[in-house]
């Protein structure tokens, strides 16, 4: 699916956007939200209430691989991801050929289920 770049959007951000608009009932999702006051991370987009969280990762077919799928970068994706987890949040990691409208439906049963059960 093409799709046009939103500003302020990277591509992959925009393709993702746009099939989570058009979900029927989709909750609203925050673009780059900053979970970590220290180290300042931020999630591509989030569901604050419910702590659900989606990254778009990108460059993974690039032959010399994305900046993300080397070593240093990698181990501070991580490091990331691992904290996420430490404060109670739910990752989900997409690609473009995995942001399907399944996936995308079985995301907001995902939010909807961690929304109506409170965490302590």
């Amino acid at each position: 699916m093409k799709c046009p770049k939103l500003p302020g959007f990277s591509t992959l951000e925009s393709f993702f956007h746009l099939k989570w608009c058009s979900i029927p009932g989709a909750p609203t999702m925050v673009k780059e939200y900053r979970f970590d006051s220290v180290r300042q991370w931020r999630f591509d987009f989030a569901h604050v209430p419910s702590r659900v969280a989606v990254e778009m990762e990108g460059g993974i077919w690039l032959k010399e691989g994305g900046g993300h799928t080397r070593g240093t970068a990698y181990e501070k994706d991580l490091e990331k991801y691992n904290q996420a987890a430490f404060q109670g949040w739910v990752l989900i990691r997409l690609t473009q050929r995995l942001c399907t409208y399944d996936t995308l439906i079985a995301l907001k049963w995902l939010i909807e289920s961690r929304s109506s059960h409170p965490r302590p």
